[in-house]
């Protein structure tokens, strides 16, 4: 189920490319777990049954024989938007700026690095991004909220972390009550580009590798800048920041979020309805 655009090292040749390759192997051991568990299941010829692919550009990289075993679905981020009743003009409050934090410097999962093979220093990180939204919020004259990441525990790190309130688990409705969306790396900043919200998106000096060209990938897939909170220039124009090009938006939604080819159905729905629908047919055969 594809979730971004991705980076294509194909562009890249002879040499530099196996290093690129080598770099994330290992940064990520994970993936040799992975290539081994691929090459283990194509030996083995273990063919699943059905095969779910998400988003209008997912790649459908298999050997299955049977093409009416694949299922088109949407993206699990679709799932909130077809979840969500509430008109926009019964929300409740509204939220000027809005921060999506990924609590990048104590992801336990440790999937941001730094230019030094480590983590990211979390006094560089928060003193960038909260000097970043001071910028933003003196020249566009919001306030600023941050949605806490899910797995985020702020009230037991050491560390000054950000300088603004943050909430917790109520993403969605937050950014659907935001006028401007904040970013690096996020899946729910998908949600934000379902709706149309203007997004700035931004990285740090210490942002490298997959992360720094995955930020650089969307903004160029979505028509944006991207703005290294570490160097704001002294002439920044946030406000110019603000466009939507819509068909632009609209092309990354069809690729990445929503398939336009099937039902506006919940994820599982559209997969039970289509098994249930193959066993009808085969109980009648």
């Amino acid at each position: 189920m594809k979730m971004f655009p991705t980076y294509d090292d194909t562009t890249e040749t002879g040499i530099r490319r196996y290093l690129l390759k080598f770099k994330r192997v290992f940064s990520d051991p994970s993936m040799i777990n992975k290539k081994i568990s691929a090459i283990i299941r194509q030996y083995l010829q273990i063919v699943s049954d059905y095969l779910i692919v998400s988003g209008g550009s997912s790649p459908i990289n298999t050997n299955h024989s049977k093409a009416d075993s694949i299922i088109r679905v949407h993206s699990f981020d679709y799932d909130y938007v077809l979840k969500d009743k509430t008109p926009n003009g019964k929300l409740n409050n509204s939220t000027g700026i809005l921060f999506l934090d990924t609590f990048a410097p104590f992801h336990p999962d440790k999937i941001y690095s730094s230019r030094k093979g480590g983590g990211l220093t979390p006094g560089n990180y928060y003193s960038a991004i909260n000097k970043g939204l001071f910028s933003l919020q003196k020249e566009l004259g919001y306030d600023v909220l941050i949605a806490a990441h899910p797995r985020s525990d702020y009230n037991n790190q050491n560390v000054k972390c950000y300088s603004f309130p943050n909430v917790k688990d109520e993403t969605y409705q937050l950014i659907k009550q935001s006028h401007i969306v904040v970013s690096h790396v996020s899946l729910s900043l998908h949600w934000a580009i379902v709706m149309y919200k203007p997004v700035i998106l931004v990285t740090t000096d210490e942002f490298v590798d997959h992360n720094a060209k995955l930020v650089h990938i969307i903004a160029n897939a979505l028509g944006k800048k991207v703005i290294n909170l570490d160097h704001i220039p002294d002439n920044i124009n946030w406000g110019s920041l603000l466009s939507i090009d819509k068909i632009k938006y609209s092309t990354y939604i069809n690729k990445y979020i929503r398939d336009p080819h099937v039902p506006e159905k919940r994820v599982w729905d559209i997969v039970i309805d289509r098994i249930e629908s193959d066993f009808v047919g085969l109980t009648k055969r």
